[in-house]
Protein backbone atom coordinates (compact mmCIF):
# COMPACT_ATOMS: atom_id res chain seq x y z
CA UNK A 1 0.00 0.00 0.00
CA UNK A 2 1.34 3.41 -0.98
CA UNK A 3 1.12 6.42 1.30
CA UNK A 4 0.92 9.84 -0.33
CA UNK A 5 3.79 12.21 0.37
CA UNK A 6 1.33 14.75 1.71
CA UNK A 7 -2.33 15.12 2.51
CA UNK A 8 -4.23 17.64 0.47
CA UNK A 9 -7.42 19.30 1.67
CA UNK A 10 -9.14 21.10 -1.19
CA UNK A 11 -11.53 23.98 -0.61
CA UNK A 12 -13.25 25.09 -3.83
CA UNK A 13 -13.82 28.82 -4.27
CA UNK A 14 -17.35 30.21 -3.91
CA UNK A 15 -19.16 31.40 -7.01
CA UNK A 16 -21.89 34.01 -7.43
CA UNK A 17 -24.54 33.78 -4.70
CA UNK A 18 -27.75 32.00 -5.72
CA UNK A 19 -31.14 32.02 -4.02
CA UNK A 20 -31.55 29.13 -1.64
CA UNK A 21 -33.32 26.10 -3.01
CA UNK A 22 -36.92 25.55 -1.93
CA UNK A 23 -36.48 21.82 -2.53
CA UNK A 24 -34.92 19.92 0.34
CA UNK A 25 -33.83 16.30 -0.06
CA UNK A 26 -33.12 13.65 2.55
CA UNK A 27 -30.82 10.74 1.76
CA UNK A 28 -31.86 7.25 2.82
CA UNK A 29 -30.34 4.26 4.61
CA UNK A 30 -31.03 0.71 3.40
CA UNK A 31 -29.44 -0.81 6.48
CA UNK A 32 -27.26 -3.90 6.61
CA UNK A 33 -27.36 -6.62 3.97
CA UNK A 34 -25.07 -9.18 2.41
CA UNK A 35 -23.03 -8.43 -0.71
CA UNK A 36 -24.61 -9.19 -4.10
CA UNK A 37 -28.10 -8.63 -2.70
CA UNK A 38 -30.78 -6.08 -3.51
CA UNK A 39 -31.92 -3.58 -0.90
CA UNK A 40 -34.23 -0.60 -0.85
CA UNK A 41 -34.97 2.63 0.99
CA UNK A 42 -36.94 5.82 0.39
CA UNK A 43 -35.65 9.28 -0.49
CA UNK A 44 -37.62 12.24 0.89
CA UNK A 45 -38.28 15.34 -1.23
CA UNK A 46 -39.67 18.39 0.61
CA UNK A 47 -41.04 21.46 -1.20
CA UNK A 48 -41.15 24.53 1.08
CA UNK A 49 -42.21 26.87 -1.75
CA UNK A 50 -45.55 28.04 -3.11
CA UNK A 51 -45.28 26.40 -6.55
CA UNK A 52 -44.88 22.76 -7.60
CA UNK A 53 -41.36 21.43 -8.28
CA UNK A 54 -40.76 18.60 -10.74
CA UNK A 55 -37.87 16.13 -10.35
CA UNK A 56 -36.91 13.80 -13.19
CA UNK A 57 -34.09 12.26 -15.27
CA UNK A 58 -32.74 10.17 -12.39
CA UNK A 59 -29.40 8.60 -13.28
CA UNK A 60 -27.72 6.03 -11.05
CA UNK A 61 -23.93 5.86 -10.99
CA UNK A 62 -24.18 2.05 -10.71
CA UNK A 63 -25.73 0.07 -13.57
CA UNK A 64 -28.03 -2.14 -11.43
CA UNK A 65 -29.54 0.67 -9.32
CA UNK A 66 -32.81 2.43 -10.11
CA UNK A 67 -35.48 4.80 -8.77
CA UNK A 68 -39.23 4.20 -8.61
CA UNK A 69 -41.05 6.17 -9.90
CA UNK A 70 -38.64 7.78 -12.37
CA UNK A 71 -40.14 11.28 -11.95
CA UNK A 72 -42.43 13.15 -9.58
CA UNK A 73 -44.03 16.53 -8.93
CA UNK A 74 -43.72 17.77 -5.34
CA UNK A 75 -46.70 19.92 -4.41
CA UNK A 76 -46.21 23.21 -2.53
CA UNK A 77 -45.49 22.70 1.19
CA UNK A 78 -45.60 18.93 0.79
CA UNK A 79 -43.40 15.83 0.87
CA UNK A 80 -42.91 13.12 -1.74
CA UNK A 81 -41.12 9.78 -1.33
CA UNK A 82 -39.25 7.92 -4.07
CA UNK A 83 -37.94 4.39 -3.65
CA UNK A 84 -34.28 3.55 -4.30
CA UNK A 85 -33.59 -0.04 -5.39
CA UNK A 86 -29.88 -0.86 -5.10
CA UNK A 87 -27.62 -3.85 -5.67
CA UNK A 88 -24.75 -4.05 -3.19
CA UNK A 89 -22.62 -6.01 -5.68
CA UNK A 90 -19.07 -6.65 -4.51
CA UNK A 91 -19.24 -4.04 -1.75
CA UNK A 92 -17.69 -4.84 1.60
CA UNK A 93 -18.33 -2.42 4.44
CA UNK A 94 -19.85 1.01 3.93
CA UNK A 95 -21.88 1.09 0.69
CA UNK A 96 -22.83 4.35 -1.12
CA UNK A 97 -25.16 4.54 -4.12
CA UNK A 98 -25.40 7.95 -5.80
CA UNK A 99 -28.32 9.15 -7.94
CA UNK A 100 -28.14 12.34 -10.02
CA UNK A 101 -31.41 13.99 -11.04
CA UNK A 102 -32.86 17.13 -12.63
CA UNK A 103 -35.03 19.70 -10.86
CA UNK A 104 -37.02 22.35 -12.73
CA UNK A 105 -36.16 24.86 -9.99
CA UNK A 106 -34.13 27.66 -11.61
CA UNK A 107 -30.54 27.73 -10.39
CA UNK A 108 -30.78 24.29 -8.82
CA UNK A 109 -31.29 22.03 -11.82
CA UNK A 110 -28.49 19.50 -11.11
CA UNK A 111 -29.12 17.64 -7.86
CA UNK A 112 -27.90 14.50 -6.10
CA UNK A 113 -29.24 12.07 -3.49
CA UNK A 114 -27.40 9.15 -1.86
CA UNK A 115 -28.57 5.77 -0.58
CA UNK A 116 -26.29 4.45 2.15
CA UNK A 117 -25.97 1.13 3.92
CA UNK A 118 -23.54 -1.54 5.01
CA UNK A 119 -22.63 -4.62 2.96
CA UNK A 120 -21.51 -7.69 4.89
CA UNK A 121 -19.58 -10.35 3.00
CA UNK A 122 -20.35 -13.98 3.72
CA UNK A 123 -16.57 -14.46 3.63
CA UNK A 124 -14.39 -13.98 6.68
CA UNK A 125 -11.87 -12.26 4.38
CA UNK A 126 -14.31 -9.58 3.18
CA UNK A 127 -12.90 -8.92 -0.29
CA UNK A 128 -10.13 -11.47 -0.92
CA UNK A 129 -7.42 -10.58 -3.42
CA UNK A 130 -4.50 -12.39 -5.02
CA UNK A 131 -1.77 -9.79 -5.55
CA UNK A 132 0.91 -11.35 -7.73
CA UNK A 133 3.08 -8.23 -7.69
CA UNK A 134 5.62 -8.22 -10.53
CA UNK A 135 5.28 -11.26 -12.78
CA UNK A 136 8.20 -11.96 -15.13
CA UNK A 137 6.86 -14.04 -17.99
CA UNK A 138 10.28 -15.50 -18.72
CA UNK A 139 10.54 -17.02 -15.24
CA UNK A 140 8.68 -19.93 -13.61
CA UNK A 141 5.06 -19.01 -12.96
CA UNK A 142 3.75 -20.24 -9.62
CA UNK A 143 0.22 -20.96 -8.40
CA UNK A 144 -1.16 -18.74 -5.65
CA UNK A 145 -3.70 -20.28 -3.28
CA UNK A 146 -6.56 -18.18 -1.87
CA UNK A 147 -8.50 -19.66 1.05
CA UNK A 148 -12.18 -18.75 1.23
CA UNK A 149 -13.79 -19.39 4.60
CA UNK A 150 -17.10 -18.39 6.15
CA UNK A 151 -18.08 -18.53 9.80
CA UNK A 152 -21.43 -17.00 8.83
CA UNK A 153 -22.60 -20.04 6.85
CA UNK A 154 -22.13 -23.63 7.99
CA UNK A 155 -20.82 -25.91 5.26
CA UNK A 156 -19.77 -23.03 3.02
CA UNK A 157 -18.27 -24.21 -0.29
CA UNK A 158 -17.34 -22.81 -3.68
CA UNK A 159 -19.59 -24.43 -6.30
CA UNK A 160 -18.09 -23.29 -9.60
CA UNK A 161 -16.10 -20.66 -11.45
CA UNK A 162 -18.60 -18.34 -13.10
CA UNK A 163 -16.03 -16.29 -15.03
CA UNK A 164 -12.35 -15.35 -14.96
CA UNK A 165 -9.88 -13.24 -16.97
CA UNK A 166 -8.41 -15.12 -19.93
CA UNK A 167 -4.84 -14.66 -18.68
CA UNK A 168 -5.51 -16.55 -15.42
CA UNK A 169 -5.79 -20.31 -14.86
CA UNK A 170 -8.09 -21.07 -11.93
CA UNK A 171 -9.00 -24.30 -10.15
CA UNK A 172 -11.25 -24.97 -7.15
CA UNK A 173 -9.79 -27.26 -4.48
CA UNK A 174 -11.37 -30.67 -3.84
CA UNK A 175 -12.92 -29.49 -0.56
CA UNK A 176 -14.35 -26.34 -2.18
CA UNK A 177 -12.70 -24.05 0.37
CA UNK A 178 -9.92 -22.52 -1.70
CA UNK A 179 -9.02 -21.62 -5.24
CA UNK A 180 -5.65 -21.89 -6.99
CA UNK A 181 -4.73 -19.05 -9.37
CA UNK A 182 -1.86 -18.85 -11.86
CA UNK A 183 -0.88 -16.21 -14.41
CA UNK A 184 -0.63 -17.75 -17.87
CA UNK A 185 2.56 -17.55 -19.94
CA UNK A 186 0.59 -15.83 -22.74
CA UNK A 187 -0.75 -13.10 -20.42
CA UNK A 188 -0.86 -9.56 -21.83
CA UNK A 189 1.92 -7.21 -20.73
CA UNK A 190 1.36 -4.39 -18.31
CA UNK A 191 -0.83 -3.83 -15.27
CA UNK A 192 -3.78 -6.19 -14.92
CA UNK A 193 -6.60 -5.97 -12.40
CA UNK A 194 -9.66 -8.20 -12.69
CA UNK A 195 -11.92 -10.58 -10.77
CA UNK A 196 -12.43 -14.31 -10.69
CA UNK A 197 -16.19 -14.65 -10.08
CA UNK A 198 -17.44 -17.67 -8.14
CA UNK A 199 -20.81 -19.11 -7.13
CA UNK A 200 -21.20 -20.53 -3.63
CA UNK A 201 -23.48 -22.75 -1.56
CA UNK A 202 -24.49 -19.79 0.66
CA UNK A 203 -28.14 -18.91 0.23
CA UNK A 204 -27.56 -15.43 1.69
CA UNK A 205 -24.84 -14.63 -0.88
CA UNK A 206 -24.63 -16.84 -3.94
CA UNK A 207 -21.69 -15.00 -5.47
CA UNK A 208 -18.18 -14.02 -4.32
CA UNK A 209 -15.35 -12.37 -6.25
CA UNK A 210 -11.63 -12.86 -5.82
CA UNK A 211 -9.52 -9.95 -7.04
CA UNK A 212 -6.45 -10.56 -9.21
CA UNK A 213 -3.68 -7.94 -9.51
CA UNK A 214 -0.41 -8.26 -11.38
CA UNK A 215 2.23 -6.09 -13.03
CA UNK A 216 3.13 -8.41 -15.91
CA UNK A 217 6.59 -7.89 -17.39
CA UNK A 218 7.27 -8.98 -20.94
CA UNK A 219 10.11 -7.82 -23.16
CA UNK A 220 9.18 -4.10 -22.85
CA UNK A 221 8.67 -2.73 -19.33
CA UNK A 222 7.59 0.71 -18.00
CA UNK A 223 9.60 2.16 -15.09
CA UNK A 224 6.53 2.17 -12.82
CA UNK A 225 3.17 0.49 -13.20
CA UNK A 226 0.81 1.83 -11.90
CA UNK A 227 2.26 5.31 -12.46
CA UNK A 228 1.55 8.16 -10.02
CA UNK A 229 0.71 11.44 -11.77
CA UNK A 230 0.67 13.32 -8.47
CA UNK A 231 -1.32 16.55 -8.01
CA UNK A 232 -2.24 18.45 -11.18
CA UNK A 233 -4.01 21.78 -11.67
CA UNK A 234 -5.92 23.49 -14.48
CA UNK A 235 -3.63 25.93 -16.30
CA UNK A 236 -0.41 24.22 -15.24
CA UNK A 237 1.96 22.22 -17.40
CA UNK A 238 0.71 18.77 -16.41
CA UNK A 239 3.28 16.51 -18.06
CA UNK A 240 4.97 13.31 -17.03
CA UNK A 241 7.71 11.20 -18.62
CA UNK A 242 7.36 7.42 -18.36
CA UNK A 243 10.51 5.48 -19.18
CA UNK A 244 10.11 2.33 -21.30
CA UNK A 245 12.95 -0.17 -21.67
CA UNK A 246 13.46 -3.56 -23.27
CA UNK A 247 14.95 -6.34 -21.17
CA UNK A 248 17.21 -7.48 -24.00
CA UNK A 249 18.45 -3.96 -24.77
CA UNK A 250 17.10 -4.16 -28.33
CA UNK A 251 15.25 -1.31 -30.01
CA UNK A 252 11.47 -1.57 -30.24
CA UNK A 253 8.69 0.28 -32.01
CA UNK A 254 5.61 1.83 -30.41
CA UNK A 255 2.48 1.99 -32.50
CA UNK A 256 -0.93 3.44 -31.63
CA UNK A 257 -1.36 4.99 -28.16
CA UNK A 258 -4.83 5.26 -26.63
CA UNK A 259 -5.98 7.03 -23.46
CA UNK A 260 -8.91 5.71 -21.41
CA UNK A 261 -10.65 7.77 -18.69
CA UNK A 262 -7.94 10.35 -19.28
CA UNK A 263 -7.96 13.50 -21.41
CA UNK A 264 -4.70 14.56 -22.94
CA UNK A 265 -2.06 13.72 -25.53
CA UNK A 266 1.10 11.62 -25.83
CA UNK A 267 4.36 11.55 -27.75
CA UNK A 268 7.36 9.21 -27.92
CA UNK A 269 10.83 10.67 -27.39
CA UNK A 270 14.36 9.28 -27.09
CA UNK A 271 15.81 8.70 -23.64
CA UNK A 272 18.34 11.15 -22.22
CA UNK A 273 21.08 10.17 -22.57
CA UNK A 274 20.18 8.29 -25.75
CA UNK A 275 20.28 4.53 -25.20
CA UNK A 276 19.43 1.51 -27.34
CA UNK A 277 16.24 -0.23 -26.20
CA UNK A 278 14.95 2.84 -24.35
CA UNK A 279 12.04 5.19 -25.11
CA UNK A 280 10.32 7.96 -23.15
CA UNK A 281 6.55 8.32 -23.22
CA UNK A 282 5.53 11.94 -22.64
CA UNK A 283 2.00 12.15 -21.21
CA UNK A 284 0.24 15.53 -21.15
CA UNK A 285 -3.01 15.88 -19.20
CA UNK A 286 -5.23 18.57 -20.74
CA UNK A 287 -7.18 21.28 -18.92
CA UNK A 288 -10.54 19.67 -19.79
CA UNK A 289 -9.74 16.67 -17.59
CA UNK A 290 -12.51 16.13 -15.03
CA UNK A 291 -11.62 17.70 -11.67
CA UNK A 292 -11.11 15.21 -8.85
CA UNK A 293 -9.48 11.82 -8.54
CA UNK A 294 -7.89 10.54 -11.75
CA UNK A 295 -7.82 6.79 -12.44
CA UNK A 296 -6.91 6.22 -16.08
CA UNK A 297 -5.29 3.86 -18.53
CA UNK A 298 -2.63 4.33 -21.21
CA UNK A 299 -2.68 1.62 -23.89
CA UNK A 300 0.49 1.17 -25.98
CA UNK A 301 0.60 -0.94 -29.11
CA UNK A 302 3.87 -2.93 -29.55
CA UNK A 303 3.41 -4.26 -33.11
CA UNK A 304 6.56 -6.41 -33.38
CA UNK A 305 5.46 -8.33 -30.26
CA UNK A 306 1.72 -8.34 -31.12
CA UNK A 307 1.06 -6.80 -27.71
CA UNK A 308 -1.19 -4.02 -26.42
CA UNK A 309 0.43 -3.06 -23.11
CA UNK A 310 -1.47 -1.29 -20.33
CA UNK A 311 0.00 1.36 -18.04
CA UNK A 312 -2.37 2.31 -15.21
CA UNK A 313 -2.13 5.92 -14.00
CA UNK A 314 -3.62 7.76 -11.04
CA UNK A 315 -3.49 11.23 -9.53
CA UNK A 316 -5.50 14.27 -8.40
CA UNK A 317 -6.68 17.02 -10.77
CA UNK A 318 -7.65 20.37 -9.21
CA UNK A 319 -9.25 23.58 -10.47
CA UNK A 320 -6.98 26.60 -10.95
CA UNK A 321 -8.28 28.50 -7.89
CA UNK A 322 -8.48 25.53 -5.53
CA UNK A 323 -6.84 26.27 -2.18
CA UNK A 324 -4.51 23.57 -0.88
CA UNK A 325 -3.42 22.98 2.68
CA UNK A 326 -0.37 20.77 2.96
CA UNK A 327 0.35 18.70 6.03
CA UNK A 328 3.70 17.23 6.94
CA UNK A 329 4.36 13.88 5.26
CA UNK A 330 5.85 12.33 8.40
CA UNK A 331 2.71 13.24 10.35
CA UNK A 332 0.56 11.62 7.67
CA UNK A 333 2.63 8.45 7.68
CA UNK A 334 2.41 8.23 11.45
CA UNK A 335 -1.35 8.80 11.39
CA UNK A 336 -1.90 6.12 8.74
CA UNK A 337 0.23 3.66 10.69
CA UNK A 338 -1.85 4.26 13.80
CA UNK A 339 -5.10 3.85 11.89
CA UNK A 340 -3.88 0.61 10.38
CA UNK A 341 -2.81 -0.75 13.75
CA UNK A 342 -6.14 0.14 15.31
CA UNK A 343 -8.16 -1.46 12.50
CA UNK A 344 -6.21 -4.72 12.56
CA UNK A 345 -5.90 -5.21 16.32
CA UNK A 346 -8.78 -6.72 18.32
CA UNK A 347 -10.62 -4.29 20.55
CA UNK A 348 -10.28 -4.76 24.30
CA UNK A 349 -13.08 -6.90 25.74
CA UNK A 350 -14.19 -8.55 28.93
CA UNK A 351 -14.24 -12.33 29.28
CA UNK A 352 -17.77 -13.50 28.40
CA UNK A 353 -17.80 -16.26 30.99
CA UNK A 354 -16.99 -13.83 33.79
CA UNK A 355 -19.36 -11.19 32.44
CA UNK A 356 -22.26 -13.63 32.39
CA UNK A 357 -21.73 -14.45 36.07
CA UNK A 358 -21.54 -10.84 37.27
CA UNK A 359 -23.26 -7.71 36.06
CA UNK A 360 -21.18 -5.16 34.20
CA UNK A 361 -21.29 -1.82 35.99
CA UNK A 362 -21.38 0.32 32.84
CA UNK A 363 -24.51 -1.26 31.35
CA UNK A 364 -27.10 1.48 30.85
CA UNK A 365 -29.76 -0.56 29.04
CA UNK A 366 -32.17 -3.02 30.56
CA UNK A 367 -31.41 -6.67 29.77
CA UNK A 368 -33.20 -8.08 26.71
CA UNK A 369 -36.45 -9.92 27.50
CA UNK A 370 -36.44 -13.67 28.03
CA UNK A 371 -34.64 -16.17 30.23
CA UNK A 372 -31.99 -17.60 27.87
CA UNK A 373 -28.24 -17.11 28.44
CA UNK A 374 -27.40 -13.41 28.70
CA UNK A 375 -24.13 -12.42 27.04
CA UNK A 376 -22.39 -9.22 28.12
CA UNK A 377 -19.23 -7.70 26.70
CA UNK A 378 -17.39 -4.38 26.84
CA UNK A 379 -15.24 -2.77 24.14
CA UNK A 380 -13.00 0.23 24.71
CA UNK A 381 -12.29 1.50 21.18
CA UNK A 382 -15.01 1.19 18.53
CA UNK A 383 -13.83 3.81 16.03
CA UNK A 384 -12.96 1.18 13.42
CA UNK A 385 -15.94 -1.12 14.11
CA UNK A 386 -19.36 -1.57 12.52
CA UNK A 387 -20.88 -4.28 14.70
CA UNK A 388 -20.76 -7.65 16.46
CA UNK A 389 -21.77 -11.20 15.58
CA UNK A 390 -22.80 -13.93 18.04
CA UNK A 391 -21.74 -17.53 17.38
CA UNK A 392 -22.83 -20.68 19.25
CA UNK A 393 -21.77 -24.33 19.22
CA UNK A 394 -22.65 -27.50 21.19
CA UNK A 395 -19.02 -27.88 22.29
CA UNK A 396 -15.73 -25.99 22.23
CA UNK A 397 -14.62 -27.53 18.92
CA UNK A 398 -17.76 -26.43 17.07
CA UNK A 399 -19.27 -26.27 14.61
CA UNK A 400 -20.20 -22.70 15.50
CA UNK A 401 -23.35 -21.19 13.99
CA UNK A 402 -24.11 -17.50 13.52
CA UNK A 403 -27.15 -16.57 15.63
CA UNK A 404 -27.78 -12.96 14.52
CA UNK A 405 -28.10 -12.29 10.80
CA UNK A 406 -28.25 -8.56 11.58
CA UNK A 407 -25.19 -7.57 13.55
CA UNK A 408 -25.34 -5.78 16.89
CA UNK A 409 -24.30 -2.32 15.67
CA UNK A 410 -21.82 -0.29 17.67
CA UNK A 411 -23.12 2.40 20.01
CA UNK A 412 -20.25 4.89 19.64
CA UNK A 413 -17.74 5.39 16.84
CA UNK A 414 -15.04 6.63 19.21
CA UNK A 415 -12.71 5.41 21.96
CA UNK A 416 -14.94 6.08 24.99
CA UNK A 417 -16.08 2.46 25.27
CA UNK A 418 -19.46 0.71 25.34
CA UNK A 419 -21.02 -2.32 26.99
CA UNK A 420 -23.50 -4.68 25.32
CA UNK A 421 -26.06 -7.29 26.31
CA UNK A 422 -27.52 -9.97 24.07
CA UNK A 423 -29.80 -12.84 25.10
CA UNK A 424 -30.02 -16.22 23.39
CA UNK A 425 -33.68 -17.18 23.72
CA UNK A 426 -33.25 -20.09 21.29
CA UNK A 427 -31.15 -22.05 23.81
CA UNK A 428 -32.74 -25.18 25.30
CA UNK A 429 -32.99 -25.19 29.10
CA UNK A 430 -30.46 -27.45 30.79
CA UNK A 431 -28.15 -27.72 27.78
CA UNK A 432 -24.55 -26.52 27.69
CA UNK A 433 -23.38 -24.23 24.87
CA UNK A 434 -20.20 -22.47 23.78
CA UNK A 435 -20.34 -18.87 22.59
CA UNK A 436 -17.95 -16.36 21.08
CA UNK A 437 -18.28 -12.79 19.79
CA UNK A 438 -17.09 -11.76 16.34
CA UNK A 439 -16.21 -8.28 15.04
CA UNK A 440 -17.17 -6.66 11.75
CA UNK A 441 -14.92 -3.71 10.87
CA UNK A 442 -16.02 -0.67 8.87
CA UNK A 443 -14.20 -1.99 5.79
CA UNK A 444 -16.08 -5.30 6.03
CA UNK A 445 -13.32 -7.61 7.22
CA UNK A 446 -14.00 -9.77 10.29
CA UNK A 447 -12.17 -10.93 13.37
CA UNK A 448 -12.89 -12.98 16.47
CA UNK A 449 -13.19 -10.83 19.61
CA UNK A 450 -13.34 -13.53 22.28
CA UNK A 451 -12.43 -17.15 22.65
CA UNK A 452 -15.22 -19.73 23.07
CA UNK A 453 -16.90 -19.50 26.50
CA UNK A 454 -18.95 -22.25 28.15
CA UNK A 455 -22.48 -21.43 29.34
CA UNK A 456 -25.30 -23.64 30.67
CA UNK A 457 -28.83 -22.53 29.80
CA UNK A 458 -31.05 -22.43 32.89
Amino acid sequence: MRFAAALFLACLGMGTATAASLLETEDCDFGETYAFNRAECEFTFINSGDTPIRVSAFQATRPDDLIEPTSAVISPHAKTYLKALVNTGNDSGTSRHIFHFHSDETGHEARTVVARGFAVSVLDQGRPIADFGVVNLGAELKTRKVDLTSHDVAGFRIEKIESKPAYVDAQISADGRSIGLKIRADAPWGYQGDYVKLTTTAAVQKEVWVGVQADIHGEVVPANNPFDLGVMRVGSRNEQLIRLTSKSGKDFAIGHIELENLRGSTSIEPCVPVATGCRMLRLRVSDDQTVGSVVGKVWLSLPEYSQRMLIAVHGLFLAKDTHIEKLDAAELMQGNSKDKAQSSAPAAATDIGKAIKSAVQTVDDSPPAGDGPLLKWSVMNEAALHGYQIFRAPDADGPFVLLNRQSVTVKKHDNTGSTYQWRDNTAASGKTYWYYIGLIYNDGHKQQLTGPQKVMAK
